[in-house]
């Protein structure tokens, strides 16, 4: 089991705070939070990038990587996670975020 926690005493208890996991909808992988692009299905239907992670509405996380937005358009697993239709224009958002992510890295 992996431990990446911290350990911290309250009121005589001895506990472990861990950053909550996210989960890739198209190769399942997991990891925090920065490595991934969150993209949020709002009430009235309309799918947006959630860069702050901070939108209301139902969310789905994918890796800051090209062969997982492959996957994901391969597997339709966005439509399906998100339960709400992705418009094309949402995959070309991703796939520039995802340059940018890239360019940034090198």
């Amino acid at each position: 089991m992996k431990d990446d926690g911290q350990l911290t005493i309250d009121s005589g208890q001895l506990t472990v705070s861990r950053e909550p996991e996210r989960m890739c909808v198209a190769c399942r992988g997991r990891g925090g939070k920065e490595t991934f692009v969150r993209l949020v299905c709002g009430k009235c239907g309309t799918v947006r990038l959630d860069l702050a992670g901070k939108l209301p509405g139902r969310g789905a996380y994918i890796h800051r990587e090209a062969s997982c937005l492959k996957a994901a358009i391969k597997k339709n697993s966005l439509t399906r996670a998100l339960r709400c239709a992705v418009p094309p224009e949402i995959y070309d958002l991703l796939e520039s975020e995802i340059k940018n992510n890239d360019k940034q890295r090198s």
